[in-house]
Order: C-alpha cells, then sequence, then structure tokens
C-alpha cells in the first residue's frame, strides 16, 4: 500500500502575473530539493533498517524505486491558495491543517502597479494561525534579502528563518536541512507505522540515533536564522 505523500505548502506574496512568477519557482525548487534530500536520508535508513538483523548491509534504491515499491512516501510542493467558489480564509485553515510542512515567504512584492513592494497581510495572517496549530519544527520563514530576518515580529521569533534569493540555486544551507531534517522524520514515521514487523519498527528507531540531526535552532541562529531554545509548542492542536 502507498504511504500517504508528505506536503510542502508555500504562502507568500504572489505576482500578478501568476506565468512569471519567479517567486514562487525559486521557492518550489528549493523545498522540492530539499525535500528529496530529506527522503534520501530516510530510504538509506530504511534499507539498513531491513537488513540490521542480519548483520548486513543495506543498499539503498533509487527514490522512484522506492516510491513505486511503497517503502517511501511521495513528495508533494504546492502553493497555499484558497479554491475558487469557496470561503477563502475556511479553505486556507483546511489547506494549512492539512498540510505536513509550511513553508512561508515573506518578501515584499510590489503588485497592482503600485510603487512601494509589501509584504501581503495574508502571509502574516497564514504564518500565525500555522504557528498557533503546527509544531515549530515543521514551520519555516523565508526572505529573499540576506537581512531579511530583521523584519519577522518578535512574537514569531523561535522559528527557523533562512535566505533564499529570487536567483534560487543552493539558497540557504540551514534552511535546507532544516527542511530535509523534517520530512526525513516524517517518512520514517510513516514508514515506521506500516511495517507489520514490529522488530523493524524498533530497528528504525534505534538507527535513527544515529543519523545526524537537522540543525538545532542554537546552530541555526548563526548567520541568518533567529531561534529561541527548543520547547514543546504550548498552543493547543484542538
Amino acid at each position: 500500500m502507498a504511504l500517504r505523500s508528505i506536503t510542502i505548502r508555500i504562502g507568500y506574496t504572489w505576482d500578478d502575473k501568476l506565468a512569471k512568477d519567479e517567486r514562487w519557482r525559486a521557492l518550489r525548487e528549493f523545498c522540492e530539493s530539499a525535500g528529496r534530500q530529506g527522503l534520501s536520508q530516510a530510504n538509506t535508513l530504511l534499507a539498513r533498517a531491513v537488513t540490521a538483523e542480519d548483520d548486513g548491509e543495506g543498499e539503498p534504491s533509487s527514490l522512484e524505486e522506492a516510491w513505486k515499491a511503497g517503502r517511501l512516501p511521495g513528495l508533494r510542493v504546492e502553493r497555499l491558495r484558497a479554491s475558487a467558489g469557496r470561503f477563502a480564509w475556511e479553505n486556507i485553515r483546511s489547506r494549512i491543517d492539512g498540510a505536513d510542512i509550511l513553508v512561508f515567504d515573506y518578501t515584499p512584492v510590489a503588485k497592482g502597479g503600485r510603487d512601494v513592494a509589501a509584504t501581503s497581510g495574508n502571509v502574516w495572517l497564514e504564518l500565525g494561525y500555522a504557528y498557533g496549530r503546527k509544531e515549530p519544527e515543521n514551520v519555516f520563514v523565508t526572505h529573499a534579502e540576506s537581512d531579511g530576518h530583521h523584519d519577522i515580529p518578535s512574537d514569531l521569533r523561535g522559528l527557523i528563518v533562512g535566505h533564499l534569493p529570487d536567483s534560487g540555486g543552493v539558497g540557504d544551507r540551514s534552511l535546507r536541512a532544516a527542511i530535509a531534517g523534517a520530512v526525513k522524520r516524517i517518512a520514517i514515521e510513516r514508514a515506521e507505522a506500516s511495517m507489520q514487523s514490529g522488530s523493524h519498527a524498533r530497528t528504525i528507531e534505534t538507527l535513527s540515533s544515529e543519523v545526524p540531526e537537522s540543525p538545532t535552532r542554537k546552530q541555526a541562529a548563526k548567520g541568518k536564522a533567529v531561534s529561541k531554545p527548543k520547547t514543546k509548542n504550548p498552543r493547543s492542536k484542538g
């Protein structure tokens, strides 16, 4: 049985000319790349877990082979936008609740012929809602400028904030590693839940401790990221 795909949804101030939306392209490609990195890490871990009892070394298959065999969840990267014909906020809330990982970009955009660029108020509303509903390690913030993290509201400091230029490219390595780590963690959880053998599940749990984790908030704080000590989100998920 195929595992449920890991969904990354991206909220940002979109350009009026969606066909030429370079910001979306940069965000999508960055998240797809980080997601595949996380799935590759999970794939390697799963291969080791399957053969650990025989003291062998599992050779990971390609991601495509793992997906086909149902050993790994797929990956979906989507815009966080409301569907036509529905009350927008109810739809947005539903899409935030249904996402596994959320990325919010607060790069300002000049829309409607305006000379002054601004970040859409919708992005801040969506980010605040997601921060109250999701675990902080699954919510990320990006900005096109290297010093953009200074603009984030103080109440939201604690999220990992990364620099991602419009040109795309490598982007912020700490942010990439953190998103990859979140994808790896979710993929392992889903693979573990689907396994029929309890011994394999325990093996995966053991091996997980051997794989380097994504950067801590303290490490990510060096340079562009904003951080606070990692604590469980006190907000209710109800």
